[in-house]
């Protein structure tokens, strides 16, 4: 909770404020309301940076792929917090940010949790799979269904 006010509709609402960029940093992207702003951002031509860990981007609770194939920029390498930036300036941080249920706050000193952001997301590897080979891989690797 921030101020009272529950996470989830909090963190959508600040990302459906974004007007050119959104950067978001974490490991795991399970919000549903979100994750459909997020989507949205896409869509209007916002550029969209998700920032999160190898190891989890294939979570299958999570948005990473979903939000990857609508056409944000997926980023896989270190990132340290839960962090929401809009527009140049971090304003939430916290599990909350990607988790429902969890806290949310505002960070200490922004300026600096940009910083950190900025730096995570610099020494990061972008996912540059094609949808198509994405999609590919996830066939390949689902469970074989019998007739």
């Amino acid at each position: 909770m921030l101020g009272g006010v529950a996470a989830q509709p909090l963190v959508s609402t600040v990302a459906a404020s974004a007007r050119q960029e959104i950067i978001w940093a974490g490991s795991y992207l399970r919000d549903p309301l979100l994750a459909e702003a997020l989507r949205r951002k896409v869509l209007e031509g916002v550029n969209v940076y998700l920032l999160t860990s190898p190891y989890t981007y294939l979570d299958p609770q999570s948005y990473f792929l979903t939000l990857y194939l609508a056409g944000a920029h997926l980023y896989l390498g270190a990132p340290q917090k839960y962090v929401l930036v809009v527009d140049g300036v971090a304003r939430l941080e916290g599990r909350g940010v990607g988790v429902p249920g969890e806290s949310v706050r505002a960070p200490r000193s922004p300026a600096a949790t940009l910083r950190e952001v900025q730096e995570a997301l610099a020494k990061a590897q972008r996912l540059t799979a094609s949808p198509t080979e994405v999609v590919h891989e996830l066939l390949r690797r689902s469970p074989k269904r019998r007739p």
